[in-house]
């Protein structure tokens, strides 16, 4: 898994937590993990805007893989680099015939007409096309070879499309990671 980093000025001389009061460092650690969540929560909203994801799917494959503590001021949210199977994104189809529907983009629905259903050896579903002769795949980057002219498509990562997402949502992250913070200290939870 990749992960998206977001760092934080001003903490550079606190480089021993352990010399500030217990209070503080409460409130940093705190604010740090519910910024995280927050952050992972509004990513995966926009990411389904973008990818027909489910939220199930997302709270699966977006995840915070570290949450700050005492010894390490940073938490992580790391989404699955391995590609999404088009077979999550079929609306329509069955198995081993020709004549898909999918939806990878919301609200958007394309036929497939060459393309099928089929059972991996794993239990789960997969989404194949059969080239003819001579025939090529456009993005074969994201397709599998199961036979000589047999395929098994992949559309993006969680990973990939987190990244495209991440960028725009760190600017407010960070404004409401220093809010959390203020608002803890006023508050004077501990």
């Amino acid at each position: 898994m990749d992960e998206y980093a977001i760092f934080v000025e001003g903490f550079e001389h606190y480089n021993d937590l352990d010399s500030l009061d217990s209070k503080i460092t409460k409130n940093i650690l705190q604010a740090i993990n519910t910024t995280a969540t927050r952050f992972r929560k509004k990513s995966a909203d926009d990411m389904r805007q973008e990818i027909a994801f489910s939220a199930s799917y997302l709270r699966d494959k977006l995840t915070i893989t570290k949450k700050a503590t005492q010894s390490s001021l940073e938490a992580v949210i790391s989404g699955r680099d391995r590609p999404t199977s088009l077979a999550r994104f079929v609306t329509s189809g069955k198995l081993r015939q020709a004549g898909v529907t999918v939806q990878v983009k919301p609200g958007k629905t394309e036929e497939l007409d060459g393309a099928f259903l089929i059972q991996l050896k794993n239990g789960n579903r997969g989404l194949a096309v059969r080239l003819g002769p001579g025939k090529t795949l456009a993005n074969s980057r994201r397709a599998k070879k199961l036979s000589d002219n047999v395929y098994l498509l992949y559309g993006p990562s969680v990973d990939q499309v987190f990244k495209g997402v991440a960028g725009n949502e760190a600017p407010q992250a960070l404004a409401f990671l220093e809010r959390e913070f203020l608002r803890l200290q006023d508050a004077g939870v501990l």
